[in-house]
């Protein structure tokens, strides 16, 4: 050999030996002449391992060593080295990895002396293929597992994908929605919805939510909210339209009941202020039936009333509001008699008569009813049933029975021409219609019985619940019911007159006069007229009536008749309307305050939580500790804000203790002194013998806070503030306005100010939530709301006198009780020792930023943690974790299980640990279950890492104490 080709092979040999690539080349018995250095690394050789003879099958896992050696035997015979072999590679060591060999012959004199083999390591590629299809799976599932529906639709409409959860919305199958135009699924006014909506996706890009009313494949509709969004493809063209859809059938459900139930109390009302007014049953009857009709969007509404015939009895139409022109030619117009049916077996109605219960016929049950009955409608009838049902646009009748003393009196027909059959409540509001209109018709019977039996004329009216007189054309008072003396005061021997009770009831002339104007225009109109007027009664004391005057037909010609009067008291009625209104407003304001608040309270325990650790770790360094000391006193007043949010909307987990409100005050004396402006003079007043009260220590200090606030804004130019506290006994008497206490023994705190008072309007109003009269200077409005919450949850009452110009007193009532009072000592962070323990403490919390924040905590105080996120992980790392958990620490609303959950299934396997709660929205069951059961304790969030740990130690010493107490405890254990 020349030696320019040795320097050849060196050259080739050193480049070889270079490359990052791991390069063999064997002889035909798969003998390894050559390896570079990165082959010997790889697979942890060394040259004299090659000498001894190493073996390509050396360097292959057994099982997959036949098929490599196969595979390479045959490379040489392959025009090009592209394919190759994959297999698992063994190292010297026995670690494997996955690889791929490349392979093209060595030919040397026009022979093939070996192989070249060039083998990569695929396993890092492996591995990022499997977490891609991993991911790819868990996508998948989560797509097919979702609640709401999932739809894609491409520019025309048409459907593309739709997942499990839309597939059970609407009941067809995938592969049936796959292809289909969506808007063949909705309604013809939800298609022009769609088609708007498409637009703005595939032309604007722009995302949006609406509602849509589907068609399922059982024929009903299907109320959804969609949230839409346009994809993109990678160069940016939007190619699909991708719709979340939520089934709102039962919101819809809901405020249709709502609507519906509005509209049949003031029906239903109406109707019974027409009876009171002595309307004739035939004008309520048409008006129930008119009004029903439009409610219940139907064709029309029939009332008919039973009546007893000889051998069959009759069901007779009493009114009817279908249209006229449907009836011509339909029946025999010769007859003045109205519409009647036979009750007879087969019939229709019959059933409703026999059984008392609702009957419902749609589509050919509708005509075969019809020609049931046209034999009875109109014997000559020419046309055919199916005509019949075609001339009256029926495509469904529902017929409500009316009951009166377990008796079927009639029925309410109601009809459509659309094949829709009622919705649930839309079938309450015709039962409950059906049943008033019953008691309508039996009342107005009975009222005609009554008229026939003079006798007991005077009995009914004087037995009357409502203010009942009849004046005659001489303006004497023939009739004034006991009503009428029990609600004014006055006998009948003081009103002699209509003029005597005019004007013993309205003194003031003016009062008097706009009456009498009244009285002219029913008169005039000869109709019955409705107006509300207050009257002065006898006592002093002023009522709101009710008027439904009507006039008496005169006995002689020009002349005026008598008037019937009937008064009805609705004094109370408008109070408790006010009240229902302010409540009304006061909760759904209050749910609003409850749900802000638990969300900021898991904000404010992490913030808490932190400034602890970072105040812990700041040492002595002056500037940290300084911040962290100003994070906590921020975050404590946001606490008490929510605080003061959740007691407001009554959902602030109250943990009363037996306490002194003259500590309380004593306490809070150099706050309070620098809360009120120094032009006020603040005095203090309390009374040494004052007894305790059940009440939670933050929601006292809320009380005082608040009044305090209040009455230093209501001295703009100072004054006096007196802060007293007394015992007292409250009587049934001493109820306010906005509580009905109970009769009893009551501390009471008094904060009375010299300012501006306030007016009968404002006072009324005090304790509306967001209501204030500091605009201008920023009020909120939550103040006294806040104290009406605490108190209303507490027991209490709250007292009111003021005055304009002459100052306001508030007095704070709370029960009394014989408890001595209580309190805890407090630990700070410069007493860590105390708060700490080796103890094993499991924590469960689904907020992963608040769990990692308590395990740091219970690590800081040297305890053993065990954390999971929710309650199933729990329970599984407590089975299998080997030693005993000491105190379980979880959240109360979890997903999938809720923490009261939780710890009761853990308490079964671990009998001697404590549990405590922790939560910023509670349920009663986790704040109360430590009177159930001493192991369970409850921690409001948010909580400083102090209070956590204290609560901890408390929970520790506790439970030992017990233990102690046992039967055979060991003495002096503890």
């Amino acid at each position: 050999m020349s030696e320019s080709s040795n320097n050849a092979d060196e050259r080739y040999g050193e480049l070889v030996d270079s490359l990052p690539q791991i390069v063999y080349e064997i002889d035909p018995e798969t003998r390894i002449m050559l390896a570079n250095s990165a082959a010997l690394r790889r697979f942890g050789y060394t040259e004299d391992d090659l000498a001894g003879g190493l073996l390509l099958r050396d360097l292959v896992a057994e099982e997959d060593r036949d098929r490599v050696l196969e595979r390479v035997r045959l490379m040489p015979t392959e025009a090009t080295p592209s394919t190759g072999v994959e297999f698992t590679a063994v190292q010297k060591d026995g670690t494997r990895f996955r690889a791929l060999a490349y392979g093209c012959p060595i030919i040397e004199g026009g022979e093939i002396r070996g192989l070249r083999v060039i083998v990569v390591d695929v396993s890092a590629i492996r591995h990022t293929e499997r977490q891609l299809v991993e991911s790819e799976e868990r996508y998948a599932r989560l797509i097919e597992t979702m609640a709401d529906g999932l739809v894609s639709v491409d520019r025309d409409g048409v459907i593309r994908y739709v997942n499990r959860a839309f597939v059970r919305m609407v009941g067809y199958e995938a592969d049936e929605l796959e292809g289909l135009r969506f808007h063949e699924l909705c309604t013809e006014e939800s298609t022009w919805i769609l088609k708007k909506q498409l637009q703005r996706r595939f032309n604007d890009g722009l995302p949006a939510s609406y509602e849509l009313e589907l068609i399922t494949c059982s024929g009903t509709r299907l109320p959804v909210h969609v949230n839409a969004t346009p994809l993109r493809n990678d160069v940016g063209e939007i190619y699909a339209s991708l719709g979340v859809f939520t089934d709102i059938s039962e919101q819809k459900a809901r405020e249709e009941w709502r609507r519906l139930d509005t509209q049949r109390l003031a029906l239903l009302n109406s109707l019974m202020e027409r009876l009171n007014a002595g309307d004739s049953i035939d004008a309520i009857i048409a008006e129930g039936a008119d009004r029903l009709r439009g409610i219940l969007d139907a064709h029309h509404v029939d009332i008919m009333l039973r009546r007893p015939g000889h051998g069959t009895d009759h069901t007779v139409v009493s009114y009817s509001n279908m249209p006229e022109e449907l009836l011509v030619g339909l029946r025999d117009d010769s007859s003045s008699e109205p519409i009647s049916f036979p009750i007879l077996p087969g019939l229709p109605m019959t059933t409703v008569y026999e059984t008392s219960r609702f009957q419902e016929l749609s589509g050919e049950k509708v005509k075969e009813a019809l020609a049931q009955l046209q034999p009875h409608l109109h014997p000559e009838l020419p046309v055919s049933a199916s005509e019949l049902t075609q001339r009256l646009r029926l495509a469904y009748l529902c017929m409500a029975p009316m009951i009166l003393d377990g008796e079927v009196i009639g029925h309410v027909t109601l009809s459509r021409s659309e094949e829709m059959p009622l919705t649930s409540p839309e079938r309450r509001v015709l039962a409950t219609f059906a049943e008033e209109m019953a008691a309508i018709v039996g009342k107005a019977r009975t009222e005609q019985a009554l008229k026939r039996a003079n006798q007991f004329l005077r009995g009914i009216v004087d037995n009357a619940a409502v203010w009942f007189t009849v004046v005659d054309e001489k303006r004497e008072v023939v009739i004034w019911n006991r009503a009428a003396e029990a609600i004014s005061g006055y006998d009948r021997s003081e009103v002699r007159t209509a003029r005597d009770a005019m004007c013993a009831l309205y003194p003031d002339p003016n009062d008097r006069k706009t009456v009498y104007a009244q009285v002219n225009d029913i008169y005039e109109t000869g109709q019955t007229a409705v107006f509300d007027s207050a009257i002065s009664c006898k006592d002093g004391r002023r009522r709101v009536m009710q008027w439904h005057m009507r006039p008496l037909d005169p006995t002689v010609e020009g002349a005026r008749g008598g008037m019937i009067v009937v008064g009805i008291d609705i004094t109370r009625r408008l109070e408790l309307q006010e009240q229902l209104q302010r409540a009304q407003r006061l909760e759904a304001i209050g749910t609003l305050a409850g749900g802000v608040a638990h969300d900021f309270n898991n904000l404010l325990t992490a913030i808490l939580g932190h400034a602890d650790l970072l105040q812990s770790d700041a040492g002595d360094e002056g500037s940290v500790r300084w911040h962290a000391e100003q994070i906590q006193k921020g975050s404590q007043r946001a606490a008490r804000l929510t605080r003061q949010l959740l007691t407001f909307s009554r959902k602030h987990p109250a943990q009363p203790q037996t306490l002194n409100l003259n500590h309380v005050i004593a306490g809070m004396r150099d706050i309070l002194r620098r809360l009120i402006r120094e032009d006020i003079e603040l005095v203090f007043d309390l009374d040494e013998d004052l007894g305790n009260t059940r009440i939670d220590p933050a929601q006292a200090e809320q009380i005082v806070m608040n009044l305090a606030v209040n009455a230093r804004d209501a001295m703009p130019e100072g004054g006096e503030l007196i802060i007293s506290t007394r015992n007292a006994q409250l009587s049934g008497d001493d109820a306010s306005e906005l509580f009905e206490t109970e009769p009893g023994d009551y501390v009471v705190l008094e904060f009375a100010d010299t300012g501006v008072g306030m007016t009968p309007e404002v006072e009324r109003r005090i304790f509306e939530p967001f209501f204030t009269t500091k605009e201008e200077t920023g009020g909120t409005g939550l103040g006294l709301s806040t104290v009406y919450g605490i108190v209303r949850q507490n027991h209490g009452a709250v007292l009111v006198d003021s005055e304009p110009g002459a100052g306001t007193t508030f007095r704070v009532c709370l029960p009394r009780t014989e408890t001595g009072a209580v309190s805890e000592p407090t630990v700070s962070f410069a007493d860590q020792h105390r708060l700490e323990g080796t103890e094993t403490v499991m924590i469960v919390e689904d907020a992963d930023n608040l769990r990692a924040l308590v395990e740091k905590m219970l690590d800081t105080f040297g305890y053993k943690v065990l954390s999971a996120s929710d309650g199933p992980e729990a329970l599984e790392i407590a089975a299998k974790y080997g030693g005993p958990i000491d105190v379980l620490v979880t959240d109360v609303v979890m997903p999938e299980m809720s923490g009261t959950d939780l710890a009761e299934r853990f308490i079964v396997n671990h009998p001697e640990a404590q549990v405590l709660y922790i939560s910023g929205y509670p349920t009663d069951h986790a704040v109360t279950a430590h009177q159930r059961d001493p192991r369970f304790n409850f921690l409001q969030k948010p909580f400083s890492a102090v209070e956590l740990g204290q609560r901890l130690r408390t929970i520790i010493k506790r439970a030992a104490k017990r233990d102690d107490l046992q039967p055979g405890a060991p003495s002096g254990a503890g």
